[in-house]
């Protein structure tokens, strides 16, 4: 007979990240309960034993090994086809859960019926804040941003966010993928995450699908969690993190801009990617 269907489940992918994946998973079963909840970790390929950690300090998650780096598209959505709750919450390896943050983000979608995503304040283990919750990119700001005109003119940079206070929830177009907690008749809807999308912007493009099938997506401020920031990218190396990060903004841009828009951000953002992989290579 099968177990009663949990209230959230939690789908986690971890690529050789075995000690904060093990972190993360102490948070969850800390601060989870009393929710019925499940948790499911995605091993992308890792060679530094998460699989082995997993079965053996954490045997009630359910594990699937993917058998080959899949991207954190790829990934995810192994899991998401496993997930059985009626809430998901994909959360990074490097990330931690605080004590309550699900039950709040839970307890403002079941009052707020029109919400399909919500996503909380990312506190760095230094305690620095990370911003979260912006407006979906323009061909214009995107440029801007690859040119870094926002670290010399931060006013630029804060066109992207459209607030200045972060300690309050807000309606947002996209949120960050390190958090993000979803309704399961929203993916019914509108389909797993685009897995064309190795790394970077999946998250952007999957929260604009969701809005233009007519559904808020919020950020809760007043919900804080512990973020690592970009652990799985960091170990790809500069070079190759930079590189997918092109390939992903060129796609994005292509998908919903044209091939004009997809044409003018590929040529700076390539321009900038090869300028930073010669200095990088000199070094």
């Amino acid at each position: 007979m099968m177990e009663r269907e949990p209230l959230i489940s939690i789908v986690i992918v971890s690529w050789n990240t075995r000690d904060l994946l093990k972190r993360c998973l102490e948070s969850l079963y800390a601060t989870l309960p009393p929710l019925t909840f499940e948790v499911i970790v995605v091993d992308n390929a890792s060679n530094d034993g998460s699989p082995d950690m997993v079965a053996r300090q954490f045997p009630d998650a359910i594990l699937i090994q993917s058998g080959a780096n899949l991207g954190f598209s790829g990934g995810n959505n192994l899991g998401l086809r496993a997930a059985r709750g009626r809430y998901v919450m994909l959360l990074n390896s490097d990330a931690e859960l605080t004590e309550g943050s699900a039950a709040r983000m839970i307890e403002f979608m079941e009052s707020h019926p029109d919400v399909g995503m919500v996503g909380p304040k990312l506190i760095s283990p230094d305690g620095t804040l990370q911003i979260n919750g912006q407006k979906l990119p323009t061909v214009v700001r995107e440029i801007l941003g690859v040119l870094r005109v926002p670290r010399f003119v931060p006013a630029v940079g804060r066109l992207g966010w459209g607030r200045d206070d972060f300690d309050v929830n807000a309606d947002v177009d996209s949120l960050a993928g390190a958090c993000m907690l979803v309704r399961r008749d929203v993916i019914d809807a509108v389909g797993l995450l685009d897995e064309r999308f190795f790394m970077y912007f999946e998250d952007v493009d999957w929260c604009r699908r969701i809005r233009s099938a007519g559904w808020r997506i919020c950020y809760l401020g007043e919900v804080s969690i512990i973020h690592g920031w970009a652990q799985s990218a960091a170990k790809q190396g500069l070079v190759k993190s930079h590189q997918m990060l092109h390939r992903s903004r060129c796609l994005y841009f292509r998908k919903h801009h044209g091939r004009i828009g997809g044409a003018v951000v590929g040529l700076i953002s390539g321009a900038v990617d090869r300028a930073f992989a010669l200095r990088y290579r000199k070094q």
